[in-house]
């Protein structure tokens, strides 16, 4: 009875992927994507992970400081062995990391260009996770046959702490925050 308790032990040390291979990357992961200059030391960054079709996983990717809360879909996310490897070809990144033991967490790199930076993960619980904002309602499309001559404008005081900024949307439209109607006047 103990040899048999020893290989029941010992056994899934000895299968491909070792002990990790149990472990589950599903649910959401959360790090600070480190960037030097950057307050607070980074992004604050969320990685979602479902099951896709055929056991394969699936994943969005979140920049909570930088996004206005639609993310970005993982074009491949794997673990193998301990190994997590990741890519987001919509912004043009990558991720590897090692999974620890207890599958509580990932320590790895997040590459975006040319240089990696530490992105360490750890996994969220309903307790612990950050808020994903919700994502914007789609911009409504104008009519191809529309006369466009004339716009809609909406003006609204702008809140306390909010910065400048003026920028047009692919659908058109131009938004512009704590700006002054004289400096609209002479924008247009």
């Amino acid at each position: 009875m103990a040899i048999l308790t020893r290989w029941i032990i010992a056994l899934p040390l000895l299968v491909p992927g070792g002990a990790f291979s149990g472990q589950s990357l599903v649910g959401t992961w959360q790090g600070i994507l480190q960037s030097p200059g950057i307050p607070n030391g980074g992004f604050r960054t969320v990685i979602q992970v479902s099951t896709a079709d055929a056991n394969g996983l699936k994943a969005i990717f979140y920049n909570l400081d930088e996004s206005s809360g639609s993310g970005d879909d993982a074009t491949t996310i794997t673990l193998q062995g301990s190994t997590v490897k990741m890519s987001i070809v919509a912004i043009g990144a990558s991720y590897e990391g090692k999974l620890s033991a207890d599958g509580s967490s990932i320590a790895g790199t997040f590459t975006r260009g040319l240089a990696p930076v530490t992105l360490n993960l750890t996994r969220a619980t309903p307790q612990t996770a950050w808020t994903i904002p919700e994502p914007p309602p789609p911009v409504k499309q104008m009519a191809a046959d529309a006369n466009a001559e004339f716009e809609l404008a909406t003006i609204k005081p702008t809140q306390d702490g909010t910065g400048f900024s003026i920028h047009p949307t692919p659908s058109g439209m131009l938004i512009a925050t704590a700006a002054s109607l004289g400096y609209l006047i002479r924008f247009a």
